[in-house]
């Protein structure tokens, strides 16, 4: 049963205006593969690792974790630190610069990591739209550890993606602590393995402002015993998952019992995305809260300015929906400003700056996929226009021009697509130049430009390993 309150108006807007993913189901476990990425570093095609928790909601968001293999990193699903009731569980491959250099992952190889790594995250943002933003973590063994080690050595994104961190049996060669206040970092390591390296990880990451622990695994080598998830688990929720839970509820309890009631729909709606367990002690008087917020909702909304708004009214009306949005006071004054807005829409049908600005200025309205949609049949009309007048490096500045002036169409996105293609081809060509050149030096030199270039192609990947 779903938990009163929990369900965010705007996640079912999010779930309406995105038909949800074949694969997303409760309980399934599914492999994306990315052809266009690199060999990954045990020799096989890229892949990502998907696994939709038993209790998954397309209204609730979901927190994330990803799990990193060791030794060469294939993936594989370890949901063990998690559960499989509500986490989406997603493990990734590893992938390095030069592999003849052996498995251990280097700073150097950061680079080629993270643009793979990104190009599977924001497709797993596309197949699960509704992940929790603030509730990440990733976790790794080993190989996998380090991984995260040298990420966090060199890529400030990577710091900023995930909220929580565990080096299991791993990650030592971490020094760079820059980015991690206000991260949460659990250093794992058996007594009998590397025990000794681990504590130093974690003390340095408090001096930096982390909120960092060190456990030592007595009598363990070096392994990732699965007796040890429902403490991992346990960590996990104290320090990321739930971590903001407390300062959350005390804030919209004082707010409700206050009648301060625009403070207590945000803290509520803070507190909802975080109770990702409806086991939760905080769960009842939450939708005990909740009530009175509606209600409450209800006697303001009878207070708005006519049945329905005008243009006079009309930023009364959305201001109402958004501050008292999920009430579902709120959602009736939302479909009655849908219904202006469709009025509005028409006047802006057939021009694409009127209509993007249509688009900022209903955010948050099932009217903008109106406008989306008319948008759409204007940008699909120009994409065919310029397919069929360019070709080659031609098309790549009208491409990007187009996508930016479509923001948000279907056709956009297959313009970025059809953008990225021709730079791969563009970049495959240059690659197989440059390994014709007789000089080290000058093969050096020319990686280094084509990488510049078309960083984010498969060939700029490839030619990180030119020596």
């Amino acid at each position: 049963m779903t938990s009163p309150g929990i369900v965010l108006s705007v996640l079912c807007l999010l779930a309406q205006e995105s038909p949800q993913d074949p694969r997303v189901k409760p309980g399934q476990t599914f492999v994306v593969p990315f052809p266009g990425l690199p060999q990954t570093l045990g020799g096989k095609p890229s892949e990502l690792h998907v696994f939709i928790p038993r209790k998954y909601d397309p209204a609730r968001r979901h927190p994330l974790f990803l799990w990193l293999n060791g030794g060469p990193g294939n993936p594989g699903i370890n949901s063990g630190p998690v559960g499989e009731d509500h986490w989406v569980v997603v493990s990734m491959p590893l992938y390095k610069v030069n592999p003849a250099q052996g498995l251990l992952l280097l700073n150097e190889d950061a680079g080629l990591i993270w643009s793979c790594f990104r190009t599977m995250l924001l497709e797993l943002e596309r197949i699960v739209p509704n992940l929790h933003a603030d509730a990440r973590v990733v976790a790794g063994f080993s190989n996998g550890a380090n991984c995260q080690a040298v990420l966090l050595n060199r890529v400030k994104e990577f710091k900023d993606a995930f909220r929580g961190f565990i080096l299991w049996e791993g990650g030592n060669m971490l020094d760079n602590f820059k980015g991690l206040p206000g991260k949460s970092l659990y250093v794992l390591y058996g007594e009998k393995s590397l025990g000794k390296y681990g504590m130093p990880i974690a003390a340095s990451a408090v001096k930096a402002g982390a909120d960092s622990d060190f456990f030592e695994m007595k009598g363990v080598g070096h392994d990732a015993p699965a007796s040890y998830h429902p403490q991992v688990r346990d960590w996990i929720q104290r320090k990321v998952l739930y971590k903001d839970l407390p300062d959350a509820f005390r804030a919209m309890t004082e707010a409700v019992k206050h009648s301060r009631w625009p403070e207590a729909v945000r803290q509520y709606n803070r507190v909802s995305g975080l109770l990702v367990d409806d086991a939760r002690e905080e769960v009842a008087p939450t939708r005990e809260a909740f009530r009175k917020m509606c209600a409450a909702c209800d006697d303001a909304g009878s207070k708005l300015p006519g049945t329905d708004p005008t243009k006079a009214t009309l930023a009364v009306w959305k201001k109402f929906a958004t501050e008292w949005s999920p009430c579902p006071g709120a959602d009736k004054a939302r479909d009655g400003c849908n219904r202006y807005g469709e009025a509005e829409l028409a006047a802006a049908t057939g021009q694409a700056k009127a209509l993007r600005k249509f688009m900022d200025d209903w955010d948050g309205f099932a009217v903008r996929q109106s406008a989306i949609a008319a948008l759409e049949t204007l940008a699909s009309a120009d994409l065919d226009a310029l397919l069929a007048k360019s070709k080659g490096p031609a098309l790549l500045g009208p491409l990007l021009k187009l996508a930016r002036d479509y923001d948000g169409t279907p056709s956009a996105r297959k313009a970025l697509d059809r953008h990225q293609q021709i730079r791969e081809e563009l970049a495959g060509v240059l690659l197989e130049q440059i390994k014709q050149l007789g000089s080290p030096a000058e093969r050096k030199r020319a990686a280094q430009e084509l990488i510049r270039n078309y960083d984010g192609t498969r060939a700029a990947a490839e030619a990180r390993g030119i020596q």
